[in-house]
């Protein structure tokens, strides 16, 4: 007799999840099976969270869950397998072009606005974050480091180059640092590289409070308008970024 979850392939580990492509037999389709890493206790709690955010949230560009539970390997999370790559490995061969960069912040702001409408900050997106499949659908996924927007939290959590000046003062996540990272996102999309920099995390954090950085203008060519947004995006005042997207087109 064989068990609900048969490998395909060899499983991905990382710092809080393993990952693991399989046949759901109850089901009879592949999906992913998500497990926290064994021995980090931080990592049962952010696959407590993810569950918690997408049994609350459904939206064409979120990963699904299809189920969750426990068995003999512990705590897991059934989510959609998509098939494609991170956005991070499609920039390491060039960044993306203007059209194709429109697309991606107009399907992850719609995710976004899913998440938030719902009382929820993301509170990770970064390009790792990204599945973009071959017809550049693209697919916010890990939410392990999500958080309610009505009862916040106060911590320096994910990506050092994506995190909103406010985070270093342990200010709470919100739809504003959720915005910050779109806009390092964008910013990376049509550049290949990250707008802040350093080589230490001093010097990250530095490049973040003081917005020292690259103007998008000498990095790349892109429309004024598409350049206004991003350069609001990644603004160090939190009423710029989210005063942004009422004025952004992206049919321009």
């Amino acid at each position: 007799m064989h068990t609900r979850f048969e490998p395909l392939e060899k499983g991905t580990l990382g710092g809080y999840a393993q990952v693991q492509r399989v046949l759901d037999h109850s089901v009879g389709q592949i999906v992913a099976l998500k497990r926290p890493t064994p021995n980090v206790p931080e990592a049962a709690r952010q696959l407590e969270m993810e569950i918690e955010v997408l049994s609350r949230v459904q939206h064409p560009h979120l990963i699904g869950l299809h189920g969750h539970g426990t068995d003999v390997g512990g705590p897991f999370a059934v989510l959609a397998w998509i098939e494609g790559s991170t956005l991070e490995s499609t920039l390491s061969h060039a960044p993306l072009i203007e059209d194709r960069v429109r697309k991606l912040l107009t399907q992850l702001m719609a995710a976004l606005q899913a998440l938030h409408q719902a009382d929820y900050a993301h509170g990770d997106l970064n390009s790792t974050n990204v599945l973009c499949s071959k017809d550049d659908h693209a697919t916010l996924i890990d939410l392990g480091n999500a958080a309610s927007l009505s009862m916040p939290v106060n911590r320096t959590t994910g990506s050092i180059y994506s995190m909103a000046p406010e985070l270093f003062d342990y200010q709470p996540l919100s739809v504003a640092t959720d915005l910050y990272a779109l806009g390092v996102l964008a910013y990376q999309a049509l550049t290949g590289q990250l707008p802040f920099q350093g080589e230490t995390k001093p010097q990250v954090i530095t490049a973040h409070h003081r917005h020292l950085r690259v103007p998008l203008r000498e990095c790349c060519q892109a429309s004024s308008e598409l350049e206004t947004l991003v350069e609001d995006l990644i603004a160090v005042k939190p009423e710029q970024r989210t005063a942004a997207l009422r004025v952004w087109n992206p049919a321009c």
